[in-house]
């Protein structure tokens, strides 16, 4: 089998967003408010954390396939 007929998959669209920008609390924000952005930019972090993540195992699981095909 030909190296050239296998190529490597592209990743899905998912996996490849861009995290999104973390807020940031004004220097007047009461203690509500900082609360607040830090919950949002807490599960902002934690989806972008499983974003990445499944972005390792996707790459992972495609190069071991690519390999077994060569």
């Amino acid at each position: 089998v030909s190296r050239s007929r296998y190529e490597f998959p592209t990743a899905p669209d998912l996996l490849l967003q861009q995290c999104q920008q973390l807020k940031e609390v004004a220097k007047e924000a009461s203690l509500v408010d900082l609360t607040k952005v830090v919950v949002e930019n807490y599960t902002k972090h934690y989806e972008c954390s499983i974003l990445v993540q499944g972005w390792h195992d996707w790459y992972k699981t495609q190069q071991n396939i690519y390999k077994e095909l060569k």
